[in-house]
């Protein structure tokens, strides 16, 4: 097990009640975080305090306004990092993690020190068998991402330990100095959603494997602070997966086109109508942003 100190970092804004229970569920593992933050964006529901009255060995750190998840949550990193973390481990706010999460995550780190990161499995809250993340890759052929296991029930083919493309900031856990070599996330170009997957082609550029560790566990509350089918989420699920192609993709206005027809398409097919103009419109406007930047 690693003698380097564990941060332990979480971002909340708002979803007071899910806050407390995640802490709550995140202090109790076995071997514990050495720290634990919980970065507030601006919230209007007394969670800073609630957190500070229930739970005062967590140092809680308030933005004067709401950053995003990347802003938020690099306010955290950076003060972990100053605090000499060897690992930071992030999880969402909506989210219970199982007592020994974090052993399991750093049995793997620990094998070799070009895992720059280790990802939990993570399943739905409700059902609790059902699966939300069992690593993501990239599709080789198509424009796009491959999500094996998604919303589905979990089996033994996905218990298998593999390196992954893609990790989600639901829940991961970095190694600091992949972090201080590559950067943080990239709060300057996603406000909200892909500055995880920009952060996953970082830190594979820069050598690293990413790993999926399915012994380590944890629940996830979809898109509690945007319900799932909210336009605000859609709108910049689109949004933002725009400069994610322009800056890994060639041809990326060909590729984000086909991609966003495909996922027009898919989720029609699936019943979610409401979902595909919000999209589209994050689209749009993600490449109205592109403008003179192609290729």
């Amino acid at each position: 097990m690693s003698s380097e100190p564990v941060f332990l970092v979480t971002l909340s804004w708002n979803r007071k009640e899910d806050t407390l229970a995640c802490l709550a569920s995140a202090l109790a593992m076995d071997p514990p975080a050495s720290h634990a933050i919980l970065v507030d964006n601006a919230s209007t529901d007394g969670t800073p305090q609630a957190v500070a009255e229930r739970f005062p060995q967590v140092q809680v750190l308030i933005n004067a306004q709401n950053l995003g998840f990347a802003g938020g949550m690099n306010v955290g990193l950076r003060e972990a990092l100053g605090g000499g973390a060897g690992y930071v481990l992030l999880i969402n706010n909506d989210t219970l993690v199982a007592p020994d999460l974090l052993g399991a995550l750093l049995a793997v780190a620990e094998e070799d020190l070009r895992v720059g990161i280790v990802a939990p499995k993570i399943y739905y809250a409700d059902p609790p068998d059902r699966l939300w993340y069992a690593g993501i890759m990239r599709r080789r052929w198509l424009p796009g991402l491959a999500f094996p296991g998604y919303g589905r029930q979990d089996a033994p083919r996905y218990d298998r330990r593999r390196d992954v493309d893609y990790v989600t900031g639901c829940g991961l856990l970095v190694r600091a100095g992949v972090l201080r070599q590559v950067g943080l996330f990239d709060e300057i170009t996603f406000f909200m959603y892909h500055e995880d997957l920009d952060l996953s082609e970082r830190v594979r550029r820069a050598g690293y494997r990413i790993v999926y560790a399915p012994q380590a566990r944890m629940w996830h509350k979809e898109s509690a602070s945007t319900a799932p089918l909210s336009p605000r989420k859609w709108y910049y699920l689109g949004r933002y997966i725009v400069p994610f192609y322009w800056r890994y993709y060639h041809r990326p206005r060909l590729n984000v086109v086909l991609y966003a027809l495909h996922v027009a398409l898919r989720e029609t097919v699936k019943g979610h109508p409401q979902a595909v103009k919000p999209f589209l419109e994050g689209v749009r406007d993600g490449l109205r942003g592109m403008r003179g930047t192609e290729g």
